[in-house]
């Protein structure tokens, strides 16, 4: 994955995360938290980028 996919990709997780009353900082990398919420945050915005974008990156992780 590019780089800037992956800031998008945060971005996401970074608002999904902020839904749920969480907040890190700007930049905080959630492909490499070990968090299970943070993870779960990171893979719903694999999730939303993929229905938009048509590219699945849950296949590069399995």
């Amino acid at each position: 994955m590019d780089e800037v996919t992956k800031d998008k990709i945060n971005s996401l997780a970074w608002m999904f995360y902020k839904m749920q009353g969480y907040e890190v900082g700007k930049g905080y990398d959630f492909q490499e938290a070990s968090h299970p919420q943070e993870r779960s945050c990171w893979n719903q915005a694999i999730v939303a980028h993929a229905f938009y974008t048509g590219e699945d990156y849950l296949q590069e992780q399995r």
